[in-house]
């Protein structure tokens, strides 16, 4: 059995203000930044295994397993065991920049929502990043 992690997000989080093609809108958004893990392929990127599902309630997608975002990270004090070191900070820092460097100068694109929210951390402690949309 292969180990996962899967990103959900329910529809109804949406304003219930928001007129119909707005939530489209977003819906769109959320497929296609899964779909641009699909599109881009780099060990620095999060490895999409499942395109997005989408039902009348949710929209799901299956990644390989990570531990945490970064943002996470350091407001969980659960997780405080799962911070680097100096060394790994650097090491992390250069794998970020090794996949931005991919993007700029071989895919050709930008990424726009470089957050501590989609940084991602394997069990391994690899950098892994995602969020390719900006709202």
């Amino acid at each position: 059995m292969q180990e996962v992690s899967v990103f959900t997000f329910e529809k109804k989080l949406v304003d219930k203000k928001a007129s119909a093609s707005v939530k489209e809108e977003i819906f769109d958004l959320l497929k296609k930044d899964a779909n641009s893990l699909a599109k881009f392929r780099h060990p620095g990127l999060l490895n999409l295994i499942q395109t997005p599902l989408e039902d009348q309630k949710m929209i799901v997608y299956v990644t390989e397993p990570v531990e945490c975002n970064l943002a996470s990270l350091f407001s969980d004090p659960s997780k405080k065991h799962l911070i680097p070191g100096d060394l790994e900070i650097k090491c992390i820092i250069l794998e970020l920049l090794e996949v931005l460097n991919f993007l700029h100068q071989t895919a050709k694109t930008i990424h726009l929502n470089l957050s501590p929210e989609n940084l991602y951390l394997t069990k391994e402690g690899k950098l892994k990043l995602a969020g390719f949309n900006f709202f």
